[in-house]
């Protein structure tokens, strides 16, 4: 099962090649976490709808999983917003944002401007030569 989400939509969808399970699942899962977690999960697909699962949908009167034609991951969805330093801060605070970050403190303007990175080398350097 896999989910994958876009624009505060959580997509479930089964397996690729859908048949009967691979619906039920996504719509199952979709509902399940529409109800226990209050998400905006929808249910969807990975492929076309068979003959067999299209009767049993209308059957029991549910809607066709969504198709979504673009899974592409965001930005938004991979990236993450690190802590960052003025130029005119102690440099015990990029210090502080690198042990944090695995070494990195980017420095900005107070316009929100890149001004340079800090990295915990330079910085141990940067200390060890006033030591």
């Amino acid at each position: 099962m896999l989910s994958l989400e876009t624009r505060s939509v959580l997509y479930v969808i089964g397996h690729i090649n859908p048949d009967t399970d691979s619906f039920a699942s996504a719509i199952g899962y979709a509902w399940l976490i529409r109800e226990r977690d209050g998400g905006n999960s929808v249910a969807a697909r990975d492929g076309p709808c068979n003959i067999q699962t299209k009767w049993i949908l209308d059957f029991l009167n549910l809607d066709m999983p969504v198709l979504p034609t673009d899974a592409s991951p965001r930005f938004s969805s991979v990236a993450r917003r690190l802590d960052t330093s003025l130029p005119d801060r102690p440099l015990r605070d990029a210090w502080a944002i690198a042990s944090r970050t695995g070494g990195n403190a980017p420095i900005l303007n107070s316009d929100g401007i890149p001004y340079g990175l800090a990295i915990g080398i330079s910085l141990f350097n940067f200390l060890n030569r006033l030591g």
